[in-house]
């Protein structure tokens, strides 16, 4: 399921100015909407595992604002034209070579630590 927001885009060279503590990912996108007028595409079971968002920027660029608010999420984005896509970071994998050189450790072969 995808959900779709979307409003008029006023301007390409428009700033945003967004503050906010503790506020649901879902109000700032409502808000950034608003501002810049952008569509947010997403799966809707992608926002189920957003953080609430701390920010506090003052006239900056829809990129800047972004990449501010998706910094700690488990999600990342990509804008084309007026629309931004939302969706989920890929898992990345380590070697976990400090590991496999330490003596006590030696005899641990083919582990991967995966965070995301």
């Amino acid at each position: 399921m995808a959900v779709v927001l979307q409003v008029s885009f006023p301007g390409d060279c428009q700033t945003l100015s967004i503050s906010g503590k503790s506020v649901p990912l879902e109000e700032i996108l409502a808000t950034i909407k608003s501002q810049a007028g952008v569509v947010f595409f997403y799966e809707g079971s992608v926002l189920r595992h957003a953080k609430p968002v701390t920010i506090d920027c003052k006239n900056v660029t829809l990129e800047t604002a972004l990449n501010e608010v998706f910094k700690s999420q488990p999600f990342t984005w990509v804008k084309e034209d007026k629309t931004v896509t939302i969706f989920k970071r890929p898992i990345q994998k380590i070697l976990a070579e400090p590991v496999l050189q330490n003596p006590e450790t030696r005899g641990i072969s083919n582990f991967e630590i995966c965070f995301s």
